[in-house]
């Protein structure tokens, strides 16, 4: 199983609700961080996938967004 993308909020490094306020609050004032922000995360996540794919054979690849009951405390 290959976990290509936790989602965005893990990305952004929302582990509680006072990171997720503050992401939540830069999404609406400054957008254009946001867009770079995962345009950077899904270069990264797509090379990294192409070198794993290249060696492993993978059952599955999963890109997601956690559900409140996965989400750190």
């Amino acid at each position: 199983m290959l976990h290509v993308h936790r989602g965005l909020f893990l990305s952004m490094g929302v582990e509680g609700w006072n990171r997720f306020i503050e992401v939540i609050e830069i999404l609406g004032r400054q957008p254009a961080l946001i867009r770079d922000a995962m345009q950077i995360q899904g270069e990264f996540a797509a090379r990294l996938a192409e070198r794993v794919l290249r060696d492993v054979q993978v059952d599955a690849a999963l890109f997601s967004e956690p559900s409140p009951k996965t989400a750190a405390p």
